[in-house]
This record gives C-alpha cells, structure tokens and sequence, in this order.
C-alpha cells in the first residue's frame, strides 16, 4: 500500500534471483552468491575463523572469505565481529598491553 515501501522493494529485489530452487544475489562484481540461512552463515564463519585450516583472523577478513567463496547473509558482518569477540584464543594474543602496571616513577631533574 505504501508507494515508497514497494519503489524500495522493487530496487532491492533486483539484485537476487532463484535459480534451481536456491536464492542467488548477485554482488557487486556480478558474481552470484548463494544465500544462506543465519544459523549456516555462523558455522561457515566458524569454519574459516577456526577450522582445520583457520588462522583466527580478524571479522572483516573472514566475512570477505564467506563471500568470496560464494556465501551470502544479511548479518554477516555482526555475525562476525560476535565469533571474533568471543573466541578465547584472539582476545588472548589481540595486540593489547600483556604487560604489568607499574607505579609512575618521577624523573629527576639535573
């Protein structure tokens, strides 16, 4: 009923198509990604960030690896900074002081 509401829909909808069944969005450099539920979504991220062969990478690079290798979601990107955030093994060893406070100690003047 709202004009404004279907004119958006109309825009949006042309980037995805169904072909054998599955829904596909094409991206930017005309590549089709297969789209996938959220709960898939998380384990392929899962998968990339800390699998077999993962390297625990950062939320950018392990959604532009999902999408690279033909998987799209809408919530990739949150999905991703959520895994990142909460796995042990990258808060451990993220680039942050491992280092003791210590007590500041007045230079002397002479």
């Amino acid at each position: 009923m709202d004009e404004a509401e279907a004119r958006m829909v109309v825009r949006r909808c042309k980037s995805f198509t169904i072909m054998n069944n599955e829904l596909y969005k094409r991206s930017i450099s005309r590549v089709f990604q297969r789209c996938v539920t959220p709960e898939e979504g998380r384990q392929i991220l899962r998968d990339i960030h800390a699998g077999d062969c993962g390297h625990h990478a950062g939320a950018l690079s392990i959604v532009a690896k999902a999408f690279q290798h033909g998987f799209y979601w809408p919530t990739a990107h949150s999905d991703a900074v959520d895994l990142v955030r909460a796995c042990g093994g990258c808060q451990k060893y993220a680039s942050q002081s491992h280092m003791p406070g210590l007590a500041l100690k007045t230079i002397p003047l002479t």
